[in-house]
């Protein structure tokens, strides 16, 4: 009985002391799948980003053409090009004050200095 508890404490007294490093090896396993999978769902996050990013400037670089193609046939045949200015600002997100020749002219009437 006494040899039974006696090797029970030592194999306790081994796996508590840790002599073959057993733990350490299972942590480091651990942390490796744990860093495996990080770099996993980065990867695909990646990808999610660049698909959604491409789409958007086909989208973006569609919409510029267009409105470029029509100020060029606007400025070929000698129209107005005012409304494909306008829709250009909007694009690229310009708040443009003056959109009138009324705009402008108060624009002048109520500034000393026109910053352009």
């Amino acid at each position: 009985m006494l040899t039974g508890i006696a090797s029970t404490v030592v194999v306790w007294l081994l796996d508590q002391a840790d002599v073959f490093s057993v733990k350490d090896e299972k942590r480091m396993m651990r942390v490796k799948e744990i860093f495996e999978l990080r770099i996993e769902t980065i990867k695909k996050n990646t990808d999610i980003f660049e698909k959604a990013s491409l789409e958007t400037l086909t989208k973006q670089k569609l919409q510029f053409r267009k409105i470029a193609d029509n100020m060029n046939h606007s400025i070929e045949k000698n129209l107005p090009v005012n409304e494909t200015v306008y829709q250009m600002a909007d694009f690229m997100q310009i708040n443009l004050k003056v959109k009138s020749t009324d705009d402008f002219l108060y624009l002048l009437s109520t500034n000393e200095k026109i910053v352009i």
